[in-house]
């Protein structure tokens, strides 16, 4: 993804089976997650490179953020939020 503003955001998504690209939603099986915590996006500037601070969906043994399983109603009311598609 680009084109993300630096500052603190939460983060919500959602993940099933036989996506619905009108509806957007999945068919099957659909889950609702959030992260437990909101966290900092910034980038810093290394020379001529731009650092990122990546995060992961998957489960990384060690890692640092727990998700919590909510409702598609919470899913879908947000404060600010925006689909981001790739």
């Amino acid at each position: 993804m680009t084109g993300i503003p630096e500052g603190i955001y939460g983060l919500k998504y959602t993940s099933g089976l036989d996506w619905q690209a009108d509806a957007q939603e999945f068919r099957w099986l659909p889950s609702y997650d959030r992260f437990d915590r909101q966290f900092v996006y910034s980038e810093e500037r290394i020379g001529d490179d731009i650092q990122y601070h990546e995060i992961t969906l998957q489960p990384v043994i060690g890692g640092n953020i727990r998700t919590v399983s909510i409702t598609r109603d919470e899913f879908l009311r947000g404060e600010h939020d925006a689909s981001v598609q790739r």
